[in-house]
């Protein structure tokens, strides 16, 4: 993801001025990739410096917290990658020394930032299918198990709900509001993680978000969000959507799809339509002193991190037929 992010950086006119790695080999090598001359042995040094004026987090879950902290102390903004802290408490916390410091904090749920989710925003403002009440998706591809892989160390926050979870849990909280409660059932693996976890997550009223996230399952990756009145439908993989679809139980009409944007704006390509919106968001922040986002809130991210510690409260452990066998 720091490749990655440091390319979209580039082709957005921004100025890479440093990295920093626990290894000084990899860090060495990004940072001829990406002309950028200084690379610190440490995060401590980079943030001491005073060239940087936002840090972008692409560590390992278990770390976001500690190091989006240091660097909001230090008064440099923060884009950190999902999630933004391994529980809600960690968010909180965050989320409580950005304001109180003035200091901008984003979270890097890069979903959030794509034009058509700014497009579903809209639509549900304006109640294009009147009040959601039922939520549905599902992120699931097949990892091959290896224990000192990111995605199966729990020392390093690994686990489908902490690298998958956040999606799903966005586009219901997005729809639906803050999460009250949740069932859920998983299965998990030879280092302790979860690999597999379908959740039903209350949000009051009879309202429900309805989940799967699997290291196990290649799941299709789709979404839909209904109410009485119809159904807006997000284009797979919808954590990448590029088109809403919508319809109504009362009307013969064919679907509608709303473009990218829902105008005849031209459609980003390649990694630029997926990781630059958010890029560009967290520059306009820090420049308009802005200490949060309209496009993920503060409080949205609390509430993606309380409805999964909902999940992680509720599961229960049992067997998947079929799955990992």
């Amino acid at each position: 993801m720091a490749a990655v992010m440091g390319a979209t950086l580039r082709r957005q006119g921004a100025e890479v001025t440093a990295i920093a790695s626990r290894r000084t080999e990899s860090a060495e090598a990004l940072a001829r990739k990406l002309g950028c001359g200084i690379v610190y042995p440490s995060v401590a040094a980079l943030l001491d410096s005073d060239n940087v004026d936002i840090v972008y987090i692409a560590s390992t879950n278990d770390t976001h917290c500690a190091i989006a902290e240091a660097a909001l102390r230090k008064g440099i903004a923060v884009l950190c990658e999902k999630p933004l802290g391994l529980d809600e408490q960690e968010v909180v916390r965050l989320v409580g020394i950005s304001r109180e410091l003035k200091v901008p904090l984003l979270e890097a749920l890069w979903t959030a930032y794509l034009p058509a989710f700014v497009r579903l925003r809209r639509a549900l403002a304006e109640q294009e299918i009147g009040r959601p009440v039922f939520v549905r998706s599902d992120f699931g591809f097949v990892a091959e198990f290896d224990a000192a892989s990111r995605l199966f160390d729990p020392d390093r926050g690994g686990g489908c709900l902490n690298d998958l979870g956040p999606y799903p849990m966005l586009l219901a909280t997005i729809a639906l509001g803050d999460p009250l409660d949740a069932c859920a059932v998983g299965r998990m693996g030879p280092t302790g993680v979860d690999h597999h976890v379908a959740a039903m997550v209350d949000f009051g009223e009879s309202r429900v978000a309805q989940f799967v996230c699997s290291f196990e399952l290649p799941t299709i990756q789709t979404a839909e969000i209904l109410s009485a009145d119809g159904a807006i439908t997000l284009s797979a993989p919808f954590w990448r959507c590029d088109a809403l679809g919508s319809f109504s139980p009362r009307s013969r009409a064919a679907p509608r799809e709303s473009p990218y944007l829902g105008g005849p704006a031209p459609r980003l390509r390649g990694l630029d339509a997926t990781y630059a919106p958010q890029v560009i968001e967290a520059a306009k922040c820090w420049s308009e002193g802005r200490i949060e986002s309209q496009l993920l809130t503060h409080e949205e991210s609390i509430r993606i991190a309380r409805g999964l510690d909902h999940v992680r409260r509720r599961l229960r452990i049992a067997p998947v037929s079929g799955i990992g066998d």
